[in-house]
């Protein structure tokens, strides 16, 4: 039932839900997957089990020029900054290249994130 659905009826309803209730619900049928690699509302907690997921799902949105709606990163335990900063700035770089309009950052780490402003002001 749910397969008859089109993907930007999908994109609507997930639209609603945070993005770990948007990945349960991909188990449901087989369009669900693929809609929820599209998904335009990203809100990440990059822990050292899922940074390999978001640096996925990043990359696909930059490579298919996937719209980006929402841009959150939070919880970012168990990494130093030298590690992150990188991943920041290519995640940070496809959101605006993909026209992000909520974007934030919540991530603890020692150093604090020099976020470049002219990026961000320049899209």
């Amino acid at each position: 039932m749910l397969d008859v659905l089109p993907e930007w009826l999908i994109h609507k309803i997930l639209s609603c839900l945070t993005f770990i209730e948007v990945a349960k619900l991909s188990i449901l049928s087989k369009t669900w997957p693929k809609a929820w690699l599209t998904y335009v509302n990203l809100d990440f907690a990059v822990d050292n089990l899922n940074a390999k997921v978001v640096d996925y799902i990043m990359k696909k949105h930059g490579d298919e020029k996937i719209h980006i709606e929402k841009f959150v990163l939070s919880d970012c335990s168990g990494y130093s900054y030298n590690e992150v900063f990188p991943m920041f700035d290519m995640w940070l770089d496809i959101a605006l290249e993909n026209g992000v309009k909520y974007l934030v950052f919540g991530c603890a780490i020692s150093t604090s994130y020099p976020l470049p402003m002219f990026k961000i002001f320049g899209n």
